[in-house]
Formats: structure tokens, sequence, C-alpha cells
């Protein structure tokens, strides 16, 4: 931010973007930055995010993670622009949000086999779903009760 003149808003783990898996793939990450200033300079981007189409497969049962985008999203989250594969963005003011979501790894083996003690850490952290463990681990028994949920 000191070197170039743009201010970072986001950059935190994509929940449910690791390929599920008895041992889960890497979350992707989100970031999501603007121009720091509404100087009336014009400032060009460059996006191309890797892994759009066609996520890694996974290994032996497991499954892909989540897919690679990039879009331009208002100040309420809407979106402006897709850039699908990739584009030179010119962003003229504050109130145009470059989003980066980067893909996630693929799991390894079957989800149904990942351990209860770690997917409920999955979920504790938030990196899983409880909605996710329920349909891509299989694992019901996993999800919080409504009355454990804050």
């Amino acid at each position: 931010e000191s070197r170039t003149p743009l201010l970072v808003l986001c950059k935190r783990f994509a929940p449910d973007s690791g390929g599920p898996g008895r041992h889960r793939g890497g979350l992707g990450q989100i970031l999501r930055f603007r121009k720091r200033e509404a100087d009336g300079t014009p400032m060009q981007v460059l996006l191309h995010p890797e892994g759009t189409a066609r996520p890694i497969p996974g290994l032996f049962g497991g499954q892909p993670g989540g897919k690679a985008s990039g879009r331009v999203l208002d100040p309420s989250g809407r979106v402006l622009r897709d850039v699908g594969h990739g584009a030179l963005l010119t962003l003229t003011g504050t109130e145009e949000i470059v989003e980066l979501t980067l893909a996630g790894g693929a799991g390894y083996g079957p989800a149904e086999e990942r351990a209860a003690a770690a997917l409920a850490r999955d979920l504790a952290l938030g990196l899983v779903s409880p909605e996710a463990a329920a349909t891509q681990y299989r694992m019901p028994h996993a999800v919080p009760d409504d009355e454990t949920v804050g």
C-alpha cells in the first residue's frame, strides 16, 4: 500500500474452497482492493485469475477445489464486471472494488474418510461450512445443533 496507490480491503481464506477428501485441499483466498484515493488519475490493473475453467482434479477419490474468479464490485457488493479468464481493468474511482478469488487445492482420498475430529476443527475455524460438511463429507453428525450456533 505504501508503494502502490491501492488499499487492500480484505484478504481471507475462501470457505469451502478446499477440495473435499480424506485430506482436504488447501483453501483458496479472496483478495479485495480498490484505489486508495479519488485523485482523478485512472489506474490500470491486469487481472488474470488462473483456474477459472478447470479446477485441479482430486486424487484417489478426492474432489477438486474451488475455482478462481475475478470481478469488479461496487461498495454494496454488486457485481459490475466479471473478468472471466482475465482483463486489463481501468479503475477511475474508489468505488470500484477489485475482487480476486484464488483457486483452492484438490482433496486426497474419499471425503467420507475424513477424520471426524479434523472435520470438526474445519467447522470450528470456518474453513468448511455446516452445509458442506453434511453434503460433501456426508457427515451430518458434524453439523452443530441450532442451539450451539451463536
